[in-house]
């Protein structure tokens, strides 16, 4: 079993991108400003098990609407993919979850429980900027986009 850290996140975070959604996450560049998104929606599973918690997501509706047309193979203005940059990221917040479960278990016995994602809409910029101002929140860059996460666990 890895420790639960933020390291964990993003390397799952990371793979679950890039093999799903053919995206690359990094953490931002200090010398360079990501665009905050305006709107978005933050998503959440919650675990439970050998380990128990949270992941959560942050995402942009710009960065919601790229992720899905990666996803299906679609152009980003087409409407089946305006109309599913949520689901798509509940998608991608099931498939974090997966990979860091894995990476959290001891033993391939391991049984986790998680929930249906959850959405809820967020508003404005205040509403992304509260969010990364909370304890163990990360910023990745991604494909330049500003996206939040965090891993909340309760042991």
């Amino acid at each position: 079993m890895q420790k639960v850290s933020e390291d964990v996140l993003v390397e799952s975070l990371t793979e679950a991108l890039e093999t799903t959604a053919f995206m690359m996450a990094m953490l931002p560049d200090p010398q360079e400003e990501l665009v905050t998104p305006s709107r978005g929606v933050l998503v959440h599973v919650e675990f439970s098990g050998p380990v128990s918690g949270t992941v959560e997501l942050w995402a942009g509706d710009e960065f919601s609407q790229m992720m899905a047309a990666n996803v299906m193979g679609l152009d980003p203005d087409d409407d089946a993919v305006k109309n599913n940059g949520v689901d798509a990221v509940k998608e991608m917040v099931n498939i974090i979850s997966g990979v860091l479960l894995a990476k959290l278990a001891d033993s391939p016995a391991d049984v986790f429980n998680l929930t249906v994602p959850e959405a809820q809409q967020q508003p404005d910029a205040a509403a992304w900027q509260a969010y990364v101002a909370q304890d163990n929140v990360i910023v990745l860059d991604v494909d330049g986009f500003a996206v939040a996460a965090r891993l909340i666990t309760t042991e």
